[in-house]
């Protein structure tokens, strides 16, 4: 067994027991010749990373590759350790579904949010906890990836998805304001009526402030650039040609685009890839409530 397998038996063991896994830059000089592993670590421009793990075992495998000749993603991938673009893909389209989903059958709870802002006296705050309590982004990422690991029988796998998927909510890729925007409306309606904010969107967006408290932001500090508010709209965004589009003719044409727009693809498509979330769960929404 070579040290790269070795890691990698290492490595899913730990995921399994633990939930996660890890593996120091100490841990690799010593499972690898030091001179190769520090040329290595310069010629991939890793000097500043002390550690690996499941959001940044990309870089683990390409400083591999340089040390060994070798491309290990199929291994890593089937230690349930790396997710490949396709698995990506798969995965942000189940998370726009089910994030959508929990927004749609969601019942507005005004009193609730009411009392929020009574108690804390700001917008921000209380639509953050409006939604922690009743989208909370653990629980989703959790069911999440229950349906996925159904699919993979990889228990190291968990960890893996889990950070994903918190990776594109830090990202942003998949944002619950966008998907929620008519929920949201109805919060700042009620947040009118208290006289917590103004009339209109750019008079609420100067009430906002950062809750320096707690690092949280109020979604008014957001740009309504790329917001979605048709059919026509995501119809046009997602390229497709019919008023009337199935559900599979949908998610076909939204992994299409995201093959090409993904930031893990395209590094220069993350505002796109904002854009296409948002039209793809705006008619995944509409093609629910309409079934």
């Amino acid at each position: 067994m070579t040290a790269t397998e070795t890691l990698i038996q290492n490595l899913q063991e730990s995921a399994v027991e633990h939930g996660t896994w890890s593996v120091h830059s100490d841990d690799l000089s010593d499972r690898y010749d030091s001179v190769d592993y520090y040329r290595a670590v310069y010629e991939t421009a890793q000097v500043s990373v002390d550690s690996y793990g499941p959001d940044n075992v990309g870089e683990l495998l390409v400083l591999i590759e340089r040390l060994t000749g070798r491309d290990y993603r199929p291994q890593f991938r089937e230690a349930g350790l790396f997710l490949s673009h396709d698995d990506r893909i798969e995965l942000t389209d189940r998370f726009i579904r089910i994030v959508q989903h929990a927004v749609v059958v969601h019942v507005p709870e005004p009193e609730t949010f009411r009392a929020m802002l009574r108690e804390f006296k700001r917008y921000d705050r209380a639509e953050f906890v409006y939604l922690d309590h009743f989208f909370g982004i653990d629980a989703l990422v959790s069911r999440c990836a229950d349906a996925y690991l159904e699919l993979r029988e990889a228990p190291a796998l968990r960890s893996t998805v889990e950070s994903y998927l918190r990776l594109l909510v830090q990202r942003h890729i998949v944002d619950l304001h966008d998907l929620a925007a008519g929920l949201l409306e109805i919060l700042r309606t009620v947040a009118r009526h208290e006289g917590f904010l103004r009339g209109s969107w750019r008079e609420d967006e100067s009430a906002g402030q950062d809750d320096a408290s707690t690092g949280h932001q109020t979604n008014e500090r957001r740009s309504r650039a790329g917001q979605i508010a048709t059919t026509e709209d995501a119809l046009r965004v997602l390229e497709i040609r019919t008023s009337r589009p199935t559900a599979h003719e949908i998610r076909e044409s939204y992994r299409r685009l995201m093959r090409r727009y993904h930031p893990d693809i395209n590094p220069a498509g993350l505002e796109r890839a904002k854009i296409i979330n948002n039209a793809y769960g705006l008619l995944i929404a509409r093609f629910e409530n309409c079934h």
